[in-house]
């Protein structure tokens, strides 16, 4: 008897909790966040059906009034100032919860598989990160925030795991390499904090990270299909799901290589993805940076058109952006330890599309088109117009084709008006040239701000005069 009323008991503190509970907020929105400057961000939680909840803020004092729906279930927006900081939050459904050392500034979010997912202080006998020990030691930075989203089961906004971090050694390290070395630099560049959210998990194909309507409806995958590491549509659901929404400036993508044999299709897929986030998230065509994949011995042959898959990509996505890596690839690792190297060319793009700052490159060359004139085929780029240079190194990348379709490795210059003329002797009528189209290749093309070309191959693309 004594331990029936001792369960009964339980059972009813347990409800007068939930009836009286005070506003509960999930992670993203916890102590030393930063919020992105001058914008609408919404913020959201849980409470009590029918309560009031009512959001302060300590830089204008403006009160923003709320009330929870029937599934206990409340959110809204509040205006940003300039960067700056610290401020607080106060959020209150007549028990008032507190939101301390908070920066106004930049938001990024990172996401993708391994790549973006590798951590500083790399992976034991799995990866290793170049310079890290330097990186880690000097990261200690007030005005940099980091925030993890841990993988979950579960679908509610309120239960995922995850706190915003000041930037120290303890947190970079275990940090996104790549997502850390960005937003270090563009903290120190815009002088303004930057907050970085890690969304990623090693291993996965696009499909995870694809909502279960749009991959039954545009592309016929059922979400019962088996995938490594997560489902169809899993991550979707339980990690992008649970921060989509919150004001961020914009998204860099690092991901494909579980997707590298079905190049064609992922060329409709990421540009449905980007689109599916950007209406998610409800805050327009925000930036979208991705990472072309990294040289590397498959075996298979098919890096590179994966690789040309992606650069066609970035032509397709409104307000996108490529990082090119032609340069930067292992043969035998698929994990190259050099990330700052992916991280700056992250910042490059970021600081010139998403900020509009000028007078530097933010892009290697990539393929525009193909002139045949006088047995000699003549290639013209996007991202060259201040010229062409290989450092002083013979172009030996280069493979031409006549009628036969058939690519002999040619004789290749770089011309004063920033193109490339490339020949054989033993092709009278060419009608089309590649570059760098081998799955593990060291490029040697670039343009005159030493941003590496992208690899291609010019079939499809050929005007003849």
């Amino acid at each position: 008897m004594r331990d029936y009323l001792a369960a009964v008991a339980l059972i009813m503190f347990a409800l007068s909790q939930s009836i009286h509970a005070k506003v509960v907020l999930p992670p993203i929105f916890s102590d030393n966040i930063v919020l992105q400057q001058q914008s609408r961000v919404l913020i959201w939680g849980k409470s009590d059906p029918g309560k009031k909840v009512a959001v302060n803020n300590s830089w204008n004092r403006n009160t923003v009034t709320v009330e929870v729906d029937k599934s206990g279930n409340w959110k809204t927006t509040i205006e940003t100032p300039e960067a700056g900081g610290p401020h607080e939050l106060t959020i209150s459904d007549g028990e008032e919860l507190k939101i301390s050392n908070i920066l106004i500034g930049e938001v990024w979010l990172c996401s993708g598989q391994s790549n973006m997912d590798i951590p500083l202080a790399g992976v034991p006998n799995i990866a290793v990160i170049k310079d890290a020990n330097h990186y880690i030691l000097n990261s200690r930075n007030n005005n940099l925030r980091l925030f993890t989203v841990d993988s979950s089961t579960s679908k509610d906004k309120a239960s995922f795991k995850g706190k915003w971090l000041t930037a120290t050694p303890e947190s970079a390290s275990k940090f996104s390499a790549i997502g850390y070395l960005f937003a270090k630099q563009l903290q120190e560049h815009l002088t303004t904090p930057v907050g970085i959210i890690k969304c990623a998990r090693s291993g996965t194909r696009i499909e995870s990270w694809m909502s279960e309507k749009l991959l039954n409806e545009e592309f016929g995958i059922s979400t019962d299909e088996k995938t490594p590491n997560a489902k169809p549509a899993e991550l979707f659901e339980t990690m992008v799901m649970q921060i989509a929404g919150f004001g961020i400036k914009g998204i860099l993508w690092y991901q494909g290589e579980g997707n590298h044999r079905a190049y064609e299709l992922y060329s409709r897929q990421l540009p449905a993805m980007v689109k599916e986030w950007r209406n998610t998230w409800g805050l327009g065509d925000i930036p979208f940076f991705f990472a072309q994949l990294a040289p590397y011995n498959t075996k298979n042959g098919l890096l590179p058109y994966m690789r040309q898959a992606m650069a066609e990509c970035a032509r397709k996505i409104p307000n996108s952006g490529i990082v090119i890596l032609t340069d930067a690839g292992e043969e035998n690792n698929i994990h190259p330890i050099d990330k700052k190297t992916v991280a700056d060319r992250f910042l490059y793009l970021s600081l010139a599309k998403a900020y509009h700052q000028k007078g530097f490159g933010c892009c290697g060359p990539i393929f525009k088109s193909l002139e045949i004139r006088n047995n000699e085929a003549i290639v013209s780029f996007d991202y060259a117009e201040s010229g062409l240079t290989t450092y002083g190194k013979e172009l030996v990348n280069f493979d031409i084709a006549g009628t036969d379709t058939v690519y002999l490795n040619a004789k290749a210059k770089i011309t004063k008006e920033g193109k490339v003329v490339v020949w054989h002797d033993s092709i009278r009528n060419p009608i089309a040239v590649r570059y760098a189209f081998k799955d593990f290749v060291v490029g040697e093309l670039y343009n005159s701000m030493g941003l590496p070309a992208s690899t291609f191959q010019s079939l499809k693309k050929i005007s003849t005069k």
